[in-house]
């Protein structure tokens, strides 16, 4: 069995404050329930900052 730790960033999952999007490619239930069913297990890390990293993915996304 694997271990797998993932970053799960607040500004993805909200966009605008007080709605979350939790849908398609952010869907977390789906992406657990994958994991289980290939055996992995998963730690979530939920945080409004996960590392420096996404702050310029997070841009970039905003340029698309």
């Amino acid at each position: 069995m694997s271990l797998r730790y993932r970053y799960v960033p607040w500004n993805y999952h909200e966009t605008e404050q007080g709605n979350f999007d939790f849908s398609g490619g952010r869907d977390l239930e789906k992406f657990l329930a994958m994991a289980h069913d290939i055996g992995l297990l998963v730690i979530l890390r939920p945080g409004p900052y996960i590392c420096a990293e996404w702050e310029f993915v997070s841009r970039l996304l905003t340029i698309h």
